[in-house]
């Protein structure tokens, strides 16, 4: 997926040169920031269905990376816990013998 150069205030198309100094807001936009006039409200950009039902897919599959992610980690926790009950057990056991 191509990243597109849009003024994150105006969606306006900012140059590539500019873009990859780092600046997020177009020429005009920038202007009235630097001057420290209040910018207008940002322009809702209308989403098509397509681009809805990518989101959502993008986000059912983070969603499901996080759960899995969640689950190996807890996962892990109960073998740790495990390991150590049975470090402590074996101790116990040389330190007063087996019974």
């Amino acid at each position: 997926m191509e990243l597109e150069c849009i003024c994150a205030n105006c969606f306006e198309f900012i140059s590539p040169g500019r873009w990859n100094l780092g600046y997020r807001l177009c020429l005009s936009c920038g202007e009235k920031y630097a001057k420290g006039d209040p910018l207008p409200k940002p322009v809702k950009a209308p989403l098509t269905k397509e681009q809805i039902k990518a989101a959502n897919e993008i986000c059912a599959i983070e969603n499901a990376a996080r759960k899995k992610a969640v689950k190996k980690l807890a996962d892990e926790h109960e073998r740790s816990i495990k390991r150590r009950k049975l470090k402590e057990l074996e101790r116990l056991k040389k330190k007063y013998g087996e019974k």
